[in-house]
Order: C-alpha cells, then structure tokens, then sequence
C-alpha cells in the first residue's frame, strides 16, 4: 500500500513535469461569462477542456461587464502585469468592443475610437512581449444592435489583419447558430446560456489549441 509520503513525492513530481502556463483573459461580459450558471463561460471552458496535456494552465478571467475599449484600454496593464511572470509562458487573449455599440456607448465609441483602444492595448501587449489572441465580437438579440457590432467585428478583424495579430472570427458562426440566439432571446437579450458558450467553446478551441501550441514553442526556444 503506498505511504502518505511516497503519495506526495509522486504528486510533487508529476507537478514538476508539467510546463507552467499563465493566461489573462483581457473582455467585458462576454469573456466573464455572464449567464452562464456554472461560471465558466468560453474562457473557462477552453482552458479546462482544450489545454494540451502536460501543460498546467493558470488563468485569469479579467472581464467586467459592460466595460468598453476605453475602460480596457485604461485598466488592462495594471491587471495583467501582476499576473504574467516573465519566467513563466504566458499570453494573453483579448475580446473587447460589443459594449462600445452600445446606444449609451456609442456617441462616445466612433469606430476611430475603437480601433484606437484596440491599438493602445495590442501595442502595450507587444511592448512586455507577451503572445496575443484576438476573439471577434458577438451577435444580440437587437438587430439594429447586431448590425453595429457586425460592422465594429469587421473593422476589428481588419485592423488585426493590417498589423499581424491573430484573430478569430466568431460573429457569423454564432449569429448563425440557433442555439446561440435563441438563449440569448431567453436570458437577457445579450448573454446565452451553458449551452451557447459551449458551441462557442467548440467554435474557438482549434485555433486556441495552435495559439497556445505556438506560445508554448515560443517560451520553450527562449
């Protein structure tokens, strides 16, 4: 029968075999995972179900709701910094932009604007040398408020294209899915349920596994 001590030294050392990983999830409610019951959202459920074996991944959830680009672009260093060590593989993956489409956002947020938050954070995420993922925006329940966030998505994906950060599209994927809108009708008119942040989940997880692939080979060539 194993002992208590032999049990530890065993756990201890599978610890040590695994590469230490850290992640900021840099978003608004989206990213925090706003109705979903089990708190996990596609934040959560990417990092549980879709890390790579050996890889021990910490993560943080930055969202808050109803944050805008300018809020992010505000707050993200003073939370990140903390969080990244340099002597760690880290990266950071950011989605931002439904809320400053917002009818009280939106004369505040022209898409100028914007894609200046967007600019402001990438650059400073470049300037600590940390890898970056780009996740697109996502459709509501108001079409007036869908066609904006279509338009913002668009410019975003363009710009990311424009100056090589990696990005992935999500908006028709998600306006296209049945289950996607139809919780996002029933919980609130923004957010979906378990059920919409798991197809979302699906949809992200083959470029999140090559994103984190290529950040793990970056830190292991280092």
């Amino acid at each position: 029968m194993e002992s208590a001590v032999d049990s530890a030294t065993a756990s201890r050392a599978v610890s040590a075999s695994r590469i230490d990983m850290r992640m900021c999830f840099l978003g608004d409610s989206f990213t925090l995972g706003v109705g979903d019951e089990g708190q996990l959202g596609w934040a959560g459920r990417l990092v549980r179900d879709h890390s790579p074996e050996g890889v021990a991944v910490t993560y943080c959830n930055l969202g808050i709701r109803s944050d805008t680009s300018t809020g992010l672009a505000r707050r993200w260093e003073a939370e990140t910094m903390p969080r990244l060590r340099p002597d760690r593989a880290a990266g950071v993956v950011l989605s931002i932009g439904v809320n400053d489409t917002m009818p009280a956002n939106v004369a505040a947020h022209p898409l100028n604007r914007s894609l200046a938050n967007l600019e402001t954070i990438v650059s400073g995420v470049r300037r600590h040398g940390w890898p970056l993922l780009a996740v697109g925006l996502l459709p509501v329940a108001d079409p007036d408020h869908t066609a904006r966030i279509r338009r913002q998505d668009a410019a975003f994906q363009d710009w990311c294209r424009d100056h090589g950060v990696e990005f992935c599209p999500v908006f028709e994927a998600m306006h296209d899915s049945p289950t996607w809108m139809r919780e996002v009708a029933l919980v609130d008119g923004h957010h979906p349920g378990p059920q919409g942040y798991a197809e979302l989940t699906e949809v992200l997880a083959g470029q999140w596994r090559a994103w984190v692939a290529s950040v793990l080979k970056r830190y292991c060539e280092k």
